[in-house]
């Protein structure tokens, strides 16, 4: 079964962060999109490593899968970064999150970027049937992140509403508030 957030837990994890007062409207929990010259230069490097198995004839399977794991799987789970995008009724946060190897864990954060909602870049942002997706568009810490359903059950419900109240366009009807 797949691991999911808890929107309570997003939450109080992300209460820490808000000034007096201030109100948590929407939270998104997701993932730094990674560039595609770095999944082509690691897709590379793994197929390399393969070499010795085409070279040398056939080895054990087992040994095969394990060898793609560590030169594929590992270090693309080690370069990618997980953040939860927040935002409250002055201004939009981001906060990455340290993941362990396996598990979600909210509680151990690493680097924090705010923008008040009266100097903030452009965001963009859509929500398919699997995945949403939202950018922040600053110069100076831009931020991309893709978020999945599966992770975080309300996430396009969460993105929808996130992107209508910065474009200050009315949210879409969902069943919930029909």
């Amino acid at each position: 079964m797949a691991q999911t957030v808890d929107p309570q837990a997003m939450s109080a994890a992300m209460a820490r962060h808000l000034e007096p007062g201030e109100l948590l409207r929407n939270a998104v929990y997701g993932q730094e999109v990674l560039t595609k010259k770095v999944v082509l230069f690691m897709l590379g490097s793994a197929l390399l490593a393969l070499i010795p198995y085409f070279l040398f004839g056939p080895f054990d399977p087992f040994w095969v899968a394990m060898l793609w794991l560590v030169m594929w799987i590992y270090p693309v789970y080690r370069i990618s970064k997980f953040h939860v995008l927040a935002l409250t009724d002055r201004r939009l946060i981001l906060v990455g999150i340290q993941m362990p190897m396996f598990g979600i864990d909210l509680n151990k954060q690493k680097g924090v970027t705010s923008w008040p909602l009266s100097a903030l870049p452009r965001v963009q942002g859509s929500a398919g049937k699997m995945v949403a997706k939202i950018a922040v568009l600053d110069p100076q810490r831009p931020a991309n992140l893709k978020t999945s359903f599966i992770a975080q059950h309300d996430a396009k419900t969460q993105v929808e509403a996130m992107l209508a109240a910065l474009s200050s366009a009315p949210a879409p009807l969902t069943p919930d508030r029909i």
